[in-house]
């Protein structure tokens, strides 16, 4: 059965990659203008910064709010869905430690590069949406046939036919709508996409609210399970794309490239060799623990999230461990005895048989540690932002967004108007976002709060134990 399994796995990212592969031969063919990720590499980058974190720690919004800078560009999402497409992950130690690029083949790292700057849109992208040309939406398309064989790995797509259904749900959507909505398109693709035999892509793994999607599909049952039975590249909620503008070669020398993703703090070696030609730096986002852990255990009994199946894993084992044995998880779900969520820090093996709690305190803790070394180690310029700063209100959000931009270089201040706003987008959520949610589990999680290292940790990342009433 590992066998079996481990030979689906490699069987389905080779077809992925092949569906791709024609993909990207068609936007070759058919392109009149420059294309970057064909002529160069990511050695061309000149400036990179990257948002660290601990998972639920808000990453996903603070990259949404940079990602409106004039000064960015950026990937649709995480780098995540690249690495596990190009097979570049710690085979040695199964953890998503990946210290160095150079023990990968240059092939590999061409590969890499190709689908990095494939994704890649500069930040005035929402200015497309007024201008929605035929060779646009056609660039579009392209877009949505790349992500959406990330998405779904186990479906066999046609390019010819996933192009024809999207143009005519595209264009139909946009006259029912009077104009162009991104979640409404995306239901009326998946739809569409159903109804053209690709049953298996269920609205429910987007990011879009649970109630929207049933008003769409009443017929459908909420899942729990993952999108795939035996893998994920692209990790629920999956991300919506809107109509992009593609970087030009000048901005890869006169831009700056964002990057976020928590499992890139375990990743720095690698990222670092990649980029030894660019300027690097670091915005060591934080939370509290109260939060962070809060959000982390809501998302292991959500239908997201899901990163590494250790069927193989356990598999193989001669006695001891046989599965996941969390607590609050494995019992709760069957595919919870072997889906690991989030992060992979080294050393979870001690964590198989734990609370589910004590498995997010372990991934928050593990996260803020390893950036807090690179940070003392490297020698890389960082600096932090506090979650909670970016959530208070308007005015802390004005002033950490200021701050950001003068830690990067950059003038924002005739743009802070539209970069920044009164109602913040939600994103990447298991639930309507409460202050003070984590306190719902407050019994469990203050008990935390009375270990030393805990304290510890929250001291150097600056949080008063003594006013909790400011961690929200």
């Amino acid at each position: 059965m590992d066998i079996i399994r481990q030979e689906n796995c490699e069987y389905r990212i080779k077809q992925v990659s092949k569906y791709r592969d024609d993909v990207f031969c068609d936007i070759i063919s058919s392109c009149k203008g420059e294309i970057v990720w064909q002529d160069k590499t990511l050695k061309d980058v000149k400036k990179v910064v990257f948002i660290n974190s601990a998972p639920r720690s808000g990453s996903s919004l603070l990259f949404l709010l940079l990602q409106r800078f004039p000064q960015i560009y950026s990937l649709s999402g995480e780098s995540v869905p690249f690495f596990k497409l190009n097979n570049i992950s710690c085979m040695q130690h199964l953890t998503d430690t990946i210290s160095s690029a150079y023990v990968f083949p240059s092939e590999q790292i061409a590969s890499f590069s190709r689908d990095i700057l494939s994704d890649c849109h500069v930040s005035d992208s929402l200015c497309m949406l007024d201008n929605l040309r035929h060779d646009v939406v056609c660039s579009y398309i392209d877009e949505l046939a790349l992500r959406f064989s990330l998405q779904w790995p186990d479906v066999s797509f046609s390019y010819d036919l996933f192009k024809d259904v999207a143009f005519k749900v595209f264009y139909s959507s946009l006259k029912k709508n009077n104009k162009f909505c991104l979640q409404c398109f995306y239901l009326d693709l998946i739809a569409g996409l159903r109804q053209a035999g690709y049953e298996k892509i269920n609205p429910y793994y987007y990011d879009i609210p649970a109630d929207i999607v049933q008003s769409y599909f009443p017929e459908l049952d909420i899942p729990s399970a993952p999108p795939c039975k035996i893998m994920t590249i692209e990790e629920p909620p999956f991300i919506l794309l809107p109509p992009r503008k593609r970087i030009e070669f000048k901005d890869l020398s006169e831009k700056i490239l964002l990057l976020k993703a928590p499992v890139n703090c375990y990743r720095m070696g690698f990222w670092m060799d990649v980029f030894k030609n660019a300027e690097v730096k670091v915005i060591h986002l934080v939370r509290n623990p109260m939060a962070s852990v809060n959000g982390l255990y809501d998302g292991w009994q959500y239908r997201g999230f899901f990163s590494h199946n250790l069927y193989n894993f356990f598999g193989s084992k001669d006695g001891g461990m046989q599965s996941l044995a969390i607590d609050g998880y494995s019992d709760l779900y069957e595919w919870g005895k072997w889906w690991w969520k989030y992060d992979l820090p080294p050393g979870w093996e001690k964590y198989v048989a734990s609370r589910l709690e004590e498995v997010c305190l372990f991934q928050w803790m593990a996260a803020n540690r390893v950036i807090l070394q690179h940070k003392q180690e490297s020698g890389v310029e960082y600096i932090n932002v506090r979650y909670e700063d970016i959530v208070k209100d308007i005015s802390t959000r004005t002033k950490e967004l200021i701050k950001i931009a003068e830690f990067l270089g950059i003038d924002i201040k005739d743009n802070i108007k539209q970069i920044n706003t009164e109602r913040l987008p939600l994103v990447q959520a298991t639930k309507k976002p409460v202050p003070f949610r984590w306190r719902e589990r407050g019994s469990i999680l203050l008990r935390m709060l009375e270990r030393k290292e805990v304290q510890d940790l929250c001291y150097y990342l600056g949080y008063n134990l003594y006013r909790l009433d400011e961690w929200i």
